[in-house]
């Protein structure tokens, strides 16, 4: 039994320094396993430019131009702030790339101290190996590589979980004081780095208020966010919309326009993510199609007039030609017709939201969290997979409250499949960018 634990041990060392030597050697050969690496730098080394070389106020003002040659992006420039503020390494772009692929090896590291304070009976290398599992993102990575803008917002995530449980778990009032403030800090610059991320500190505050702590922490925190909104709702207000305007036109965002069919791909993309992690628990699912429970029926007819919907009144001819998730990409690689392709992407629908109705059920925080990712994205298109990873690998061992099987094989089968989604993702976007002037 001891040489068992042993070679099992190694085994997944073996699987951690495979992920970090991949990590280091994709950042060599400038791999772009998302697509859009290269191009989305382009962007951000323009827009980091700009603010480099005005004052902050002129920089936040140019923010609001039609004019994609002096700023275009879809998120707060919170991240550009911090570049012109903190990072010396912005003159260089073989330096700055690099600073901003260090700096993201900060999301795993500290991924893993959460992992740490969630699950205390967990042995330590298990979970290392599961903040391991970032290294294996083909988005993580090739924003990482590619200085892009993503990683920010996940490490302010993490972080802001960090603190809510450090100060939910002491009764010490100085620490109190001090976690609070850090979690008020940190979950504000998850919307400062991207503005999806503003679930955070509400699920924060919700749980803040919701605990017996006393009430002055809970209006201090009241206070911090309302501080902290001022800035953001300043930009709101230079935008006229959530967004840059640029991106706002761009994404067709209006209060009179909705992409109902996003509701079907974000669960999908959301579905993809959590497979791995729940089928080693496969008795959590054994009344999954069961019509005679009520919830499940109530369900079953809601998700059915979504698939009508999608069936017979959705014209995939409309959707854009990136985007949607990987089961929308498969069923375009195996089916060239649409008709074929709507059935085979609405068996993955159905699928998809009977697998996280009964992951999620009976706790409120699962429901906000992930109805506020599915149906924020009706509102903007296109909906792109990068959104989502490796963000939800993250959210359900932090936020999310649901249960895992932390046996080796079962993270180990984990590992593999995300390992193989990488090797899929680059294999996919080489051939394409052979042929894209977007790569």
């Amino acid at each position: 039994m001891r040489g068992e634990i042993f070679n099992k041990n190694n085994l997944l060392v073996l699987l951690i320094l495979i992920s970090i030597f991949s990590f280091f050697f994709g950042f060599y050969f400038e791999e772009n396993s998302a697509g859009g690496g290269k191009a989305d730098f382009n962007n951000t080394w323009r827009n980091l430019q700009m603010f480099e070389s005005n004052d902050l106020f002129t920089a936040l003002s140019l923010t609001a131009s039609n004019d994609s040659n002096v700023f275009q992006s879809s998120r707060i420039p919170g991240v550009y702030i911090f570049h012109k503020l903190f990072n010396p390494f912005t003159e260089n772009i073989f330096q700055f790339k690099l600073s901003v692929t260090l700096l993201s090896l900060l999301v795993p590291i500290f991924f893993y101290k959460a992992l740490t304070l969630r699950f205390q009976k967990v042995e330590k290398i298990n979970l290392a190996l599961i903040s391991c599992l970032l290294l294996l993102s083909p988005y993580f990575r090739t924003s990482a590589f590619w200085g892009n803008e993503e990683n920010f917002g996940l490490l302010s995530l993490i972080l802001s979980y960090i603190f809510l449980k450090k100060y939910l778990s002491t009764n010490e009032r100085n620490f109190e004081i001090s976690y609070l403030i850090f979690l008020g800090f940190f979950s504000s610059l998850c919307v400062y780095f991207d503005q999806k991320l503003a679930f955070i500190p509400i699920v924060c505050l919700l749980m803040i208020l919701k605990s017996q702590k006393e009430s002055f922490d809970k209006i201090i925190l009241i206070i911090i966010y309302t501080i902290m909104s001022f800035p953001i709702l300043y930009l709101f207000n230079l935008w006229g919309s959530i967004l840059p305007p640029i991106d706002a036109s761009g994404r067709g965002m209006s209060l009179y326009s909705y992409n109902f069919q996003h509701i079907g791909y974000v669960s999908s993309i959301i579905f993809f993510y959590l497979l791995p992690f729940f089928l080693s628990d496969i008795s959590q699912f054994k009344n999954l199609f069961d019509i005679k429970i009520k919830s499940n029926r109530l369900f079953f007819l809601t998700s059915f007039i979504f698939i009508l919907y999608f069936l017979f009144f959705h014209d995939l001819n409309k959707e854009l030609s990136f985007g949607n998730g990987v089961f929308f990409k498969l069923s375009s690689i195996f089916f060239t017709n649409q008709i074929y392709q709507k059935i085979l992407l609405s068996l993955i629908f159905i699928i998809s939201f009977f697998v996280l109705f009964n992951i999620l059920k009976k706790d409120f925080y699962n429901y906000f969290i992930f109805i506020f990712l599915v149906f924020a994205s009706i509102i903007y298109k296109p909906v792109l997979q990068e959104y989502f990873d490796p963000l939800i690998i993250i959210l359900i061992f932090t936020f999310v409250l649901t249960r895992f099987s932390f046996k080796s094989s079962s993270l180990i089968i984990s590992y593999f499949y995300f390992l193989s989604f990488l090797i899929f993702s680059n294999f996919y976007y080489y051939k394409l960018c052979l042929t894209s002037p977007f790569c």
